[in-house]
């Protein structure tokens, strides 16, 4: 259903007229008096339809912070199964886990994430808060396993947000999970396990729910989840997946896109990729992707620290314009790195070829079972 406005709704009442009774000038003539005052009283006045929903990309970002809480399946089931984010958040230890970080960070770039990242709890947890108001009906949790993690958030009766839980360094198995099997892992010649856990999760939503519409959404590693799990997305689902966001999450290797053709090229809608600092840089964006380079806030910008580079990596440092992203600018050392993984990706994929031509227990890139870039 298209968006109308008074005037249109004047001239297609018209038009239809004009067909079924082409010599009634008296009807017509009445119907264009009908059409100018319509376009007076109504003609700023929109109606939307379904499918004019949008999500904003402040709505969306807030979804991938969420993702990064700890709640569980056992919360749930005592909630009978669906819980509100406010409810969760009350009886969790969020808030003390957000404190610890404020209280351990080093720098002063950390100590400011560290406070946004409580300022956002204290206006979720709000009485008021829209994002409070979401619900929490489903958790995907194979962090200690795989560390992958991902909550479906119902936002309203027809729509639900798929958000999916970056990289993680809390400890060292987190480390290994998400920064050598998840991260590096995106140069292998597989999908990662997180990858593969991103498609079962749509797939057991797809089974189970029956919204009518979908969004999916992550930051960093969860970004790159996102965007394969609107990839692999089941087949009926396509259509009801209209909006999928990647914010400064890394791409895919040349051998992804390869294997993957087929189920990119079945994409309904255009996937959004969101980058402003140089892990959003890194590797290659499919075909069904569109990438903006987002404005990030003075702070990073004018920061000269070792750590800078990295820390604006933070959905912190985006600079909103009310809900919506601004376009920005890349800096140089992104540049610098995107070209590089771009030329790494290359050079794995001769190596890999090298060994693969002198047989399997040559292969240093698979070893042990484990995913593994360089010796």
């Amino acid at each position: 259903m298209p968006r109308l406005d008074g005037y249109s709704i004047g001239v297609r009442l018209m038009i239809g007229y004009w067909r079924e009774d082409r010599m009634n000038f008296r009807r017509i003539f009445s119907l264009a008096i009908f059409t100018a005052l319509m376009t007076f009283l109504f003609g700023s006045m929109t109606i939307f339809a379904d499918d004019d929903f949008c999500y904003t990309d402040r709505q969306l970002m807030v979804a991938t912070q969420i993702a990064y809480y700890d709640f569980n399946q056992e919360q749930l089931d005592k909630h009978g199964g669906a819980a509100t984010v406010r409810e969760l958040l009350s009886e969790s230890q969020v808030y003390q886990k957000l404190e610890s970080g404020w209280y351990s960070a080093e720098s002063d770039l950390e100590k400011r994430i560290a406070q946004r990242n409580l300022e956002l709890y204290e206006e979720i947890s709000k009485a008021d808060s829209v994002y409070g108001g979401w619900k929490v009906v489903a958790i995907k949790n194979e962090n200690e396993e795989h560390g992958f993690y991902g909550v479906l958030l119902e936002t309203d009766p027809e729509h639900a947000i798929a958000a999916f839980r970056g990289s993680e360094s809390t400890d060292e198995n987190q480390i290994i999970k998400d920064w050598i099997n998840a991260d590096f892992g995106l140069l292998m010649d597989e999908d990662t396990m997180q990858q593969k856990i991103a498609a079962q999760f749509m797939e057991e939503i797809n089974q189970k729910f029956s919204y009518a519409w979908y969004a999916v959404a992550g930051h960093s590693l969860g970004g790159n989840l996102a965007e394969h799990a609107a990839i692999a997305a089941p087949d009926e689902m396509r259509g009801k997946l209209v909006q999928a966001y990647n914010f400064d999450g890394p791409g895919y290797s040349k051998e992804y896109l390869g294997r993957n053709q087929t189920l990119i090229s079945k994409v309904v809608y255009p996937i959004v990729h969101y980058r402003w600092s140089l892990v959003g840089a890194l590797l290659t964006q499919p075909d069904c992707v569109q990438t903006r380079i987002v404005k990030v806030t003075d702070e990073i910008n004018k920061a000269t620290t070792a750590d800078a580079n990295y820390m604006r990596h933070a959905t912190t440092f985006i600079a909103f314009d009310g809900d919506q992203v601004q376009d920005g600018e890349e800096d140089l050392v992104s540049l610098a790195m995107g070209e590089w993984s771009r030329q790494a990706d290359e050079r794995v994929i001769e190596l890999r070829r090298e060994q693969e031509s002198k047989g399997p227990a040559m292969n240093p890139m698979k070893k042990a079972g484990t995913n593994i870039l360089f010796e």
